[in-house]
């Protein structure tokens, strides 16, 4: 197979030069694809950068009008309700987690409407501002045509992509030749609780409990240092009482996002690493495993509140980013050693910078000054 791709004239699954409409975007598209050729030889369908396909599922399309009515149905009734009402009503395949998703855009538009009721839901704006400048169609155009073509799209392809593109157009504005532009990736690392949802996963699932209340032999064995022992013993008296997957899956997407969260999530700087429970040395396995493999992280960005996120935060380097939210744990141990490197005490240090938040847009904003 890899001989056949060294020798063919038009590699299989890129765009054909020759069906180009002009001279410019034929010399543009011979370009690219000897960048993108790169990285397909690179690849086989089982390496972790994933070039295999995805196969997709067959999803229904909504007017707003819709989404809004199915949303305020499942307000009512709820979700698995609006799910077969409107299987029914629309002769569609509603899926419950559609609903929910619904449910949650309309409640999150309800609030930032003071309350009033909402008509249509509209799809909010997602991703990026084009920081490629006039060379962002040529990007967008080559995408399409590889999608045509049936070729493979991922991040290290689109990657190469843009960097094809200006080493034909304009390749000072590379790092490699004095430019600012880099392909590097940013690891993100996001603890849940509190900081991508605004509660606490596990003790929101203690209103599954009959009548909403766990029995008091449970709850006197809290303590900090036994948390997962605590848990364990909620999660086995939920399970001897019929509390079904199903049941964990609606209780969960009704905790709203902490403010700025979705935008933040959405914007596709980079490949997102999404780690919950982690440690720090997870954080440095994941990292090494993924440059082993030939990902090149620019900085790590940890996102996070608590007391373990403390430990991956002493990790990070000076080139790295600390976000802690403001007024809770790991924001207050952070003050402290601050305060404590003031009064000149030589012990632990926060090497990276340091960041504080209060919502997502926070860190949205400065995430556009390392571009």
């Amino acid at each position: 197979m890899l001989r056949w791709l060294k020798t063919a004239a038009v590699k299989p699954g890129l765009p054909d030069p020759q069906k180009a409409n002009t001279p410019e975007k034929k010399n543009l598209i011979e370009n690219v694809n000897e960048s993108v050729e790169k990285e397909m030889l690179t690849c086989s369908p089982s390496s972790p950068s994933g070039s295999r396909k995805r196969k997709r599922g067959n999803y229904e399309r909504f007017s707003p009008e819709t989404k809004a009515k199915i949303a305020r149905y499942a307000i009512n009734h709820g979700a698995s309700k609006a799910a077969r009402y409107y299987s029914t009503t629309l002769n569609k395949n509603v899926q419950e987690s559609t609903v929910q998703r619904f449910k949650t855009a309309y409640l999150l538009e309800s609030k930032r409407n003071d309350g009033s009721p909402i008509t249509a839901l509209t799809p909010q704006k997602r991703g990026r501002p084009p920081l490629l400048g006039n060379l962002d169609e040529d990007v967008q155009d080559y995408i399409k045509d590889l999608r045509i073509s049936g070729g493979i799209i991922n991040t290290n392809i689109v990657r190469c992509i843009g960097r094809g593109v200006f080493l034909h157009k304009d390749k000072f504005q590379l790092e490699e030749f004095g430019g600012p532009m880099t392909s590097e990736k940013i690891l993100f690392v996001f603890d849940f609780d509190h900081t991508v949802i605004d509660d606490d996963s596990d003790l929101y699932c203690k209103r599954l409990a009959p009548g909403g209340k766990i029995p008091h032999e449970i709850e006197k064995t809290y303590s900090d240092l036994g948390w997962t022992h605590y848990m364990g013993l909620i999660f086995d008296y939920l399970h001897k009482h019929g509390v079904t997957e199903k049941q964990y899956r609606e209780c969960m997407n009704e905790i709203p996002l902490r403010d700025g969260m979705r935008e933040l999530i959405e914007h596709d700087w980079c490949d997102l690493s999404t780690v919950n429970l982690y440690k720090g040395q997870i954080v440095v396995d994941h990292k090494e495993k993924r440059e082993r493999e030939g990902t090149q992280y620019k900085c790590v960005v940890l996102v996070g509140d608590r007391n373990n996120d403390f430990c991956p935060a002493l990790r990070l380097s000076e080139k790295d980013v600390v976000c802690p939210r403001i007024n809770y744990r790991l924001w207050k141990k952070i003050q402290k050693l601050k305060s404590e490197s003031e009064d000149g005490n030589d012990g632990l240090k926060i090497q990276a910078q340091v960041v504080n938040w209060t919502s997502g847009l926070e860190i949205l904003e400065f995430l556009k000054t390392l571009n």
